[in-house]
């Protein structure tokens, strides 16, 4: 943990920023292989996690957004 919150310097791997409630950033990983990917703020990971790691969903909300 503390070497992943070094090499992000302490920040959220998505957002780069830091939980807003001062809790420490949640540990990343892949479901399937259980391999670590990164420290995310709870916003972040909640939204992974609401997502399944679906790209194809996040990829559709980045074209949402970019149309608005």
């Amino acid at each position: 943990y503390n070497g992943l919150l070094l090499n992000q310097k302490g920040v959220c791997a998505i957002c780069k920023g830091k939980n807003s409630t001062g809790l420490n950033l949640a540990v990343d990983h892949d479901h399937s292989s259980k391999k670590i990917r990164g420290l995310h703020c709870q916003r972040c990971n909640l939204v992974l996690g609401i997502l399944r790691d679906n790209l194809e969903i996040l990829k559709g909300m980045v074209r949402y957004l970019e149309n608005l």
